[in-house]
């Protein structure tokens, strides 16, 4: 339970945007969590007014409740890998496109990540069958031992290198060329 998240005056109070978009990112990061971890159930509320009230379910249940239904029926299931690597979740048909990137997730052992080198090979997976100034939908999550992989390279935790970067990239790439 997290309670009066913002009871304290902020220390750095001056770098607050406006409520809205504060709100907007405290939405992402529980969307983020939420999708991470499906079988846990979550109830968002914020000034008395409840924003997520989701149950325990499945991913695809998770994300019809946090996007839409029109997700299920969009969305691809991805599966491939091996015994030192795993890529599982969804990726949006390229009929399915947004005009932003904020549904694109990528889970490292169920850790939200952010790699620009992994949205480039699921872009190049989708090559030319998406409109431009538009992106895909994805949830995607990559097993891997840990010991494969740098965590310290931001001091948000971020951002990841992988031992082998150019093979993790190909895993991605050839799981979305397969699946489209």
């Amino acid at each position: 339970t997290v309670r009066n998240l913002f009871f304290n005056t902020p220390a750095r109070k001056n770098f607050l945007k406006s409520d809205s978009t504060e709100f907007r990112h405290i939405v992402n990061v529980v969307q983020r969590i939420a999708i991470a971890f499906p079988s846990v159930k979550f109830l968002f509320v914020s000034d008395d007014e409840e924003v997520f009230n989701l149950p325990s379910q499945s991913l695809p249940e998770r994300l019809n409740a946090l996007f839409g239904e029109t997700v299920s029926h969009n969305v691809l299931p991805v599966s491939e890998g091996n015994e030192l690597i795993s890529v599982e979740g969804f990726i949006g048909k390229p009929t399915y496109f947004r005009k932003t990137q904020s549904e694109q997730f990528f889970f490292l052992n169920k850790r939200i990540i952010q790699s620009k080198n992994l949205t480039h090979a699921v872009f190049q997976g989708y090559e030319n069958m998406l409109q431009k100034g538009s992106f895909p939908f994805f949830a995607l999550f990559i097993n891997i031992d840990m010991k494969k992989v740098d965590v310290n390279v931001h001091p948000s935790k971020m951002e990841v290198k992988f031992d082998d970067d150019n093979g993790v990239y190909r895993l991605v790439l050839s799981v979305v060329r397969k699946t489209l």
